[in-house]
């Protein structure tokens, strides 16, 4: 995968990827979520990027902001994130272009799935990107 902009949570030298601040991968699973000061958790999504947005692969329609900070809240069962970046790059990295953003989100919002899952992969009713990133899958970049 090939790097194309990043926000300052992501950089990549080769096959090394070097994490700056508070960027931190977690084992699978069992309540492994990265969980920051202030109680909220950690979780990765990957979706189609179109400019500087990140849109829903569920519904088009829906898309947000990738800029730190962005409130992020979608209709139905909300933002489906997990705690594993490599799963979400793998299942959901599909297109020419896409973003992978880091949410923050409270226990209190999650609307589907199971923290605890092996392979978590949740939905959250609302979350604020922390950071976001855009890499290239080389098979179907132009």
């Amino acid at each position: 995968m090939k790097l194309i902009k990043s926000t300052g949570f992501v950089k990549r030298c080769a096959e090394a990827v070097v994490r700056v601040g508070n960027w931190k991968e977690l084992p699978r699973g069992a309540e492994n979520w990265e969980q920051l000061p202030d109680g909220r958790l950690v979780g990765y999504r990957v979706s189609r990027r179109e400019g500087g947005h990140a849109v829903s692969g569920a519904d088009a329609r829906q898309s947000s902001s990738m800029e730190p900070g962005t409130q992020v809240s979608f209709r139905g069962q909300g933002v489906f994130v997990t705690n594993d970046l490599e799963y979400a790059k793998t299942h959901y990295g599909k297109h020419d272009e896409n973003a992978v953003q880091r949410i923050a989100f409270s226990r209190d919002d999650v609307t589907s799935g199971r923290l605890a899952d092996a392979e978590p992969e949740i939905s959250v009713r609302t979350g604020e990107v922390l950071g976001s990133d855009v890499f290239a899958d080389p098979d179907l970049a132009r």
